[in-house]
């Protein structure tokens, strides 16, 4: 799972001012694929009450959960089946976007 942010992160100079990024520093800010929205982040930039953007994804080749027909009774091992078919169809969380800090109130 990848975690970016859309605000820069904040840094100064030596007398305490806000420091105003150069093309390469951004460039660098934005990680390996620069196509990606924001900047790169890690896990513990995720805090409670942030306003995220969560992109999911399912998995390549998983199967779909099989229908049962109408008239047809279930058994043990048709509940297992589809059971196993929802759990590896569900979508899984590639990207987290950290859009604000706080929310508003």
């Amino acid at each position: 799972m990848k975690v970016r942010t859309l605000q820069l992160p904040i840094d100064f100079d030596e007398k305490g001012k806000p420091k105003r990024y150069s093309a390469q520093e951004l460039k660098d800010l934005k990680g390996p694929d620069p196509k990606l929205p924001g900047y790169t982040a890690d896990f513990d930039s995720l805090k409670p009450e942030q306003v995220v953007k969560v992109y999911l994804a399912r998995k390549k080749g998983a199967k779909a959960a099989p229908l049962q027909q109408p008239g047809k009774k279930k058994g043990k091992d048709d509940n297992a089946e589809a059971a196993d078919a929802r759990t590896e169809n569900r979508p899984e969380v590639t990207m987290v976007l950290i859009l604000a800090e706080r929310r508003a109130q």
